[in-house]
């Protein structure tokens, strides 16, 4: 028995009823500028800012949708979701961010909201790309031909041409009535973002084409709006607050935004990636409490246990279990990360330095080394390694080379001083 959806028919049938009469875009330009939409990925951690300050920090592959690109600052403002909910314009410096793999859902996701901002010349653009993309073809081609009906038909309806301005006021109506049946179909078959954006986007065109009077004429609309607008809504933050969690590794955070907007928007495919990502990593930190809880009866296994520890948090940072593991031992931890420049230490390792630069060189590392992240086991690193890791982070916390040195004076001390694992 032939189950395809009714409006995957009717667009079938509106796909193949004519040619899509618009180009692909254009080739990339050698120097790359963001649009408003865009995806785009940081390269690199780096701190979020908010009206010139410090917000929060960004972890290296974290995803965020363009809101404006200031070529000449070299800034791109990008989303940021708060955790009320709240979206706020957060800016980065554009040498940081690269755009994200593109792919026919994303074309005919931003091609819907341009159209729904009166972004006309753009809409068409990317929902021709979208056209072309075998998995969304016919969902992409029916949405074009039919946003492609009703700007011609407006653009005849402004017509200076009487009776041009006349047939084409007629014309758009049934392109009209054909958009309202469409967006019912839409919402029928769980596509609510895109129900939404066709018909928000639709008679804002009515409004221009025939005047902002004549709305109130125009055919009813065969959706719930408001339903429409708070799943949309739903969905549009629980997306981004995802891909803000990710790669923070807040993974049970991200699986909770994941369930919170497919039942929201159940055919927004973009959640469906991150999923077994977030489950194997919950998985791993799983693994990594319970190696840790093994480690810990143990004689001797403090440090092991530590190490277990420090991996699970790395692999799951917000996992309920492993943070009260972590409190539990907090003393220890410091010991193998941050340890107090205490006189036994210092004997033990020799030390004949200046003191108040080494306690210059800890209080560095463990205030502003942590705005980005936790502190790591010591251990876990050579000295050569630190030292990478150091400069590498040095710009995000705004160090100079005085203060670099300082803190690697005070992590080879500090490194000096631990007992080897047994």
């Amino acid at each position: 028995m032939n189950r395809t959806p009714a409006f995957l028919m009717s667009l079938r049938f509106l796909a193949l009823s004519g040619s899509i009469a618009w180009a692909f875009l254009n080739a990339a330009q050698a120097g790359v500028s963001f649009a408003k939409g865009d995806l785009v990925r940081t390269q690199r951690g780096e701190m979020l800012q908010f009206k010139g300050e410090d917000l929060v920090p960004a972890g290296k592959g974290q995803e965020f949708t363009v809101l404006a690109h200031e070529s000449v600052r070299g800034v791109v403002y990008v989303g940021y979701t708060k955790e009320d909910g709240t979206l706020i314009a957060a800016s980065l410096p554009a040498e940081i961010v690269t755009p994200a793999p593109r792919d026919g859902w994303q074309d005919l996701f931003q091609g819907m909201e341009a159209f729904r901002e009166q972004r006309y010349e753009e809409a068409k653009k990317l929902l021709g790309k979208a056209s072309q993309d075998p998995q969304h073809r016919v969902l992409a081609s029916g949405l074009a031909l039919r946003v492609n009906a009703l700007l011609t038909a407006a653009g005849q309806a402004l017509s200076a041409d009487p009776d041009r301005k006349s047939a084409g006021a007629r014309i758009f109506l049934n392109a009209f009535q054909g958009m309202r049946e469409l967006s019912g179909q839409l919402s029928q078959a769980k596509h609510y973002s895109l129900a939404l954006a066709l018909e928000e986007g639709g008679e804002r065109l009515a409004a221009q084409a025939l005047g902002a009077g004549a709305v109130a004429g125009l055919p009813a609309t065969k959706v719930d709006r408001q339903d429409l607008q708070q799943r949309a809504s739903t969905a549009a933050r629980a997306l981004a607050r995802c891909r803000q969690a990710v790669p923070l590794k807040r993974l049970l955070e991200a699986s909770k935004e994941i369930g919170a907007g497919l039942a929201a928007d159940p055919m927004r495919p973009e959640f469906k990636p991150f999923e077994a990502q977030i489950q194997r990593g919950i998985e791993d930190a799983e693994d990594a409490y319970k190696s840790a809880n093994a480690f810990r009866r143990h004689h001797g296994g403090t440090v092991h246990a530590l190490s277990a520890l420090e991996d699970g948090l790395k692999r799951c940072a917000d996992h309920p279990q492993l943070a009260a593991l972590k409190k539990e031992m907090q003393g220890a931890f410091e010991e193998r990360t941050a340890p107090p420049l205490t006189p036994p230490l210092l004997a033990a390792v020799k030390y004949s330095g200046s003191i108040p630069q080494l306690e210059e060189g800890r209080k560095l590392y463990t205030v502003r080394c942590t705005q980005c992240h936790d502190l790591e086991l010591l251990d876990s690193r050579s000295m050569s390694g630190w030292e990478k890791a150091v400069t590498g982070m040095a710009g995000r916390a705004r160090l100079d080379d005085k203060q670099k040195t300082r803190i690697l004076d005070y992590i080879a001390v500090a490194q000096s001083s631990l007992v080897p694992a047994k």
